[in-house]
């Protein structure tokens, strides 16, 4: 199963989805080769994994999974509102 058929069945599956650009397998390197990385290629491989994970139907696109804890509390406030992915 592709990643674009999992965050499909995540959406029609009344699921928030977030996809992680650097981090995730989009990225497509180790921690230490994506840091070695010129600014330039790092800065073109992000944009690349970010558009990636949009186009596949993700509510929002994190970095990493450090970055998950403001997104889960965006994600309440609008559960809180009543709405639904």
């Amino acid at each position: 199963m592709t990643r674009r058929s999992e965050s499909r069945r995540e959406i029609n599956g009344g699921a928030w989805t977030v996809g992680v650009s650097v981090s995730g397998n989009c990225f497509g390197l180790s921690r230490e080769d994506a840091a070695a990385l010129p600014s330039d290629d790092f800065a073109q491989r992000r944009k690349a994994a970010m558009d990636k994970l949009e186009r596949a139907g993700a509510h929002y696109v994190i970095d990493s999974v450090a970055d998950l804890t403001p997104i889960v509390q965006k994600i309440e406030e609008r559960l809180a509102r009543g709405e639904r992915p």
